[in-house]
């Protein structure tokens, strides 16, 4: 990813879940993302502006007011013909307001929704265009599509795993509702496009549905495929990850390593528990696809298009807070470190790993 004060290079790369890139929003469209009838932020600097979810530097880290590896940056465009670096915002510093006002002096100033907005992208383990599109349509702002398009396409293992998880399903889920044009002609690519409702519009209409439930209910159901998959790609990371935060032996008296391993079997356990209960969502999913293609009718899929929203966010945010913290163990907790780490720094990395975990849980709960 290019250095976060080159915003000429991060406005070419792709939305994913560390970059949200505005600046590129809708670019099959032809109109600028500001001048559309539904802007993710009504105010068109933040509109137009890069978010980067990347790591921070020691001063950085010691100059939060709580215990951050990773930070959000928003990077805003400088204007046209101004050879000078970007300007540029961290989320999670105390004085975010009062900087951002600074920066966009001289324009009014953010609303409240789009106050809410940041805040939602500071408090989120990952930028996901599919967890955005989510938790912003959770908000009650109707935002266009174009924003969470993804700028590249999904990766080619993702596709393989997608066709393999439907293949029984888009053979069997042809009935006399639902025929095979409405549904298996080319299902995989229809899910996976940028507007899946669009072009499968014949289904909604076989299953008298109406837009809103049908679009966001196959938005989540893609989502559910995606972090299972990634789930399945990560799986061996985590358990390095518990590897190496059990591996911690740090520098310090009898009564700190005590503390510290105390701290490392929470968090351990923690870690481990968090596996589970994503393998325990994706199994109650796995039962509703079954009941789909076992029952051949209209009615358990739009059950599952129904039910699949609930499940989709909980998901997200565990598999992303997951993620999060393999970032941090391998950024932190490096093995030729291992032994060498003071009792303060594994102090530092155990709260934060188990501040992340503890935020997923209250996010879920909301």
């Amino acid at each position: 990813m290019p250095d976060s004060r080159d915003f000429s290079r991060l406005c070419s790369v792709a939305s994913s879940d560390k970059v949200l890139n505005l600046s590129r929003a809708m670019p099959r469209t032809g109109i600028a993302p500001q001048r559309t009838d539904q802007p993710m932020f009504q105010h068109p600097v933040l509109n137009t502006a890069v978010y980067v979810k990347d790591r921070l530097g020691l001063a950085e880290r010691l100059a939060l007011p709580a215990l951050h590896s990773i930070g959000t940056r928003i990077i805003f465009p400088t204007p046209d013909g101004l050879d000078r670096p970007p300007h540029t915002a961290l989320m999670e510093e105390e004085r975010f307001s009062d900087r951002l006002i600074y920066i966009l002096r001289g324009t009014p100033a953010p609303g409240p929704g789009d106050l809410r907005i940041l805040e939602m992208l500071a408090r989120m383990p990952s930028l996901n265009p599919l967890l955005i599109q989510d938790m912003v349509r959770r908000m009650g702002r109707e935002t266009s599509a174009g924003y969470f398009r993804r700028a590249s396409d999904y990766p080619e293992s993702f596709r393989r795993f997608a066709k393999a998880e439907l293949a029984e399903f888009s053979r069997m889920a042809v009935t006399d509702e639902i025929t095979e044009d409405h549904l298996a002609r080319g299902f995989i690519d229809k899910l996976l496009s940028p507007c899946p409702a669009e072009r499968m519009e014949p289904l909604r209409i076989a299953l008298r549905l109406d837009p809103d439930t049908f679009s966001v209910g196959l938005h989540a159901w893609c989502g559910i495929l995606f972090y299972k998959w990634r789930l399945i790609e990560i799986e061996e990371q985590i358990q390095e990850a518990v590897r190496r935060v059990y591996a911690i032996a740090p520098i310090g008296n009898a009564v700190e390593r005590a503390g510290i391993l105390v701290m490392q079997r929470r968090v351990t356990a923690g870690l481990r528990h968090a596996i589970q209960a994503c393998k325990q969502q994706l199994s109650i999913r796995d039962r509703h696809m079954r009941s789909v293609t076992r029952m051949q009718h209209g009615g358990a899929f739009v059950r599952m298009l129904r039910q699949a929203p609930e499940s989709f966010t909980p998901l997200a945010y565990q598999v992303d807070s997951l993620a999060k913290i393999i970032r941090i163990v391998n950024f932190r907790c490096h093995p030729a470190r291992a032994t060498r780490i003071v009792s303060h720094e594994a102090v530092a990395v155990l709260t934060e790993i188990e501040n992340i975990m503890a935020a997923n849980d209250r996010e879920v709960e909301i």
